[in-house]
């Protein structure tokens, strides 16, 4: 217990740790990943989602799109690089932001090589601006002001202070399925892929993890 406390806090309160044993579960403050790419990357591309769908934008209308956030969102993802890999287009905040406005999602979809080499996507990710915004100076997670300027006129502004998918925001029930299935088509049937969500639905009332195990082997 002293080993691991100090090895993830600076100060630990081993009272309060212990005091919180079988009351507190920080599983459930676990953060859902709602997009295939770093979470730097996920304040700025929920905004550009909201926006691109509320407006029903088309990219070749949009003049530049500006993304202020945190520090270390900048030094990680920021960087003006042309990414030729999918691992690479990952912790490209311009790339992600371009796929975002294009293809109205960030899935895993978003990273294939066709879609990494999409001449109108590169394009479009040419126009990103990325910098760290004086509101954001301090903060170390999540956050991002998207503008898009517009062809038309006018500049459309959206703030995302936590994404969706942390716990002060969480992911809906159906959202969440719809990601496992995402994930889990390329490796399951469709009806294995059922049969786990109703499973895992009702995963208090299993009597054993088997009947759980035996369902992600084809």
């Amino acid at each position: 217990m002293k080993g691991y406390a100090n090895a993830t806090s600076a100060q630990p309160d081993l009272n309060e740790i212990v005091d919180a044993l079988g009351s507190r579960y920080e599983a459930a403050n676990t953060i859902f990943k709602r997009h295939a790419c770093c979470g730097h990357t996920h304040g700025a591309i929920d905004a550009v989602i909201d926006l691109t769908n509320e407006n029903r934008l088309d990219p070749r209308d949009i003049v530049e799109i500006t993304v202020e956030t945190y520090p270390i969102a900048v030094d990680v993802v920021g960087g003006d690089y042309s990414p030729g890999t999918s691992a690479e287009a990952k912790f490209s905040l311009p790339y992600c932001v371009a796929a975002a406005a294009t293809l109205g999602s960030v899935s895993l979809d978003a990273f294939t090589d066709e879609r990494i080499a999409n001449p109108a996507l590169r394009e479009l990710m040419g126009r990103v601006k990325v910098h760290v915004g004086d509101e954001f100076a301090e903060a170390r997670l999540g956050c991002a002001n998207v503008a898009i300027q517009m062809k038309a006129g006018g500049v459309l502004t959206r703030r995302v202070d936590v994404p969706k998918g942390y716990p002060e925001n969480p992911m809906t029930s159906a959202e969440l399925k719809g990601k496992f299935r995402g994930l889990s088509r390329g490796a399951l049937a469709a009806g294995r892929i059922e049969e786990l969500e109703k499973v895992i639905d009702a995963l208090e009332d299993v009597g054993d993890v088997r009947e759980l195990t035996a369902l992600l082997v084809e």
